[in-house]
């Protein structure tokens, strides 16, 4: 199978999750995801709001466990032309959906992409040897590229692809996967 083929099989996969699935399997990989050595000794977060109606991974909890344990936490917001700005946002930041439904800071401190020492990923589907498929628009690819922060794709152990997904010379390989039920 293509890339498109791969991502809308496993987009539909990913839309026939339950609510209360998608919560609790969220909640079993954030458990996983703050017990990584590297998450412990990170002290800047990289982190982007997962889009429920997607039944992403929810990634809010991962989110208010960085904020009370003090870490900085950065989030993502997509500009023109595929690029995304990091933006270091608190507990008192302002959020807008964009046009995809992802919720975005308003404003704050804009970072360069080298700044967090981890990254959480959004994935579509992940393989054994760590390589994302994303949803194609290569904003993740460009911002790892120019990233030396340890790289962490979250998702369902549904969303595994057993064999090698295919690559192309510009997508990054992700440091560690996290699904609910191992870390690769």
């Amino acid at each position: 199978m293509d890339k498109a083929a791969l991502r809308n099989y496993f987009l539909e996969k990913r839309a026939a999750l339950t609510p209360q699935f998608v919560d609790e399997k969220s909640r079993e990989i954030v458990n996983r995801l703050v017990e990584l050595d590297a998450f412990k000794q990170a002290k800047v977060i990289h982190c982007y709001a997962s889009i429920h109606k997607n039944r992403e991974v929810d990634t809010s909890e991962f989110i208010s466990v960085c904020q009370r344990l003090g870490k900085t936490l950065i989030m993502p917001k997509v500009l023109p032309k595929g690029e995304m700005m990091h933006i270091e946002v608190n507990k008192d930041t302002a959020f807008k959906e964009n046009r995809w439904g992802v919720r975005e800071p308003v404003e704050g401190n804009i970072v360069e992409p080298d700044y967090p020492d981890f990254i959480v990923v959004p994935m579509v589907a992940g393989d054994r040897s760590r390589n994302r498929l994303g949803y194609g628009k290569g904003y993740y690819d460009r911002f790892l590229s120019r990233s030396k922060g340890v790289k962490v794709g979250i998702l369902f152990e549904c969303q595994m692809y057993d064999e090698l997904l295919p690559t192309e010379n510009f997508d990054v390989p992700l440091d560690i996967l996290v699904n609910e039920k191992e870390v690769i």
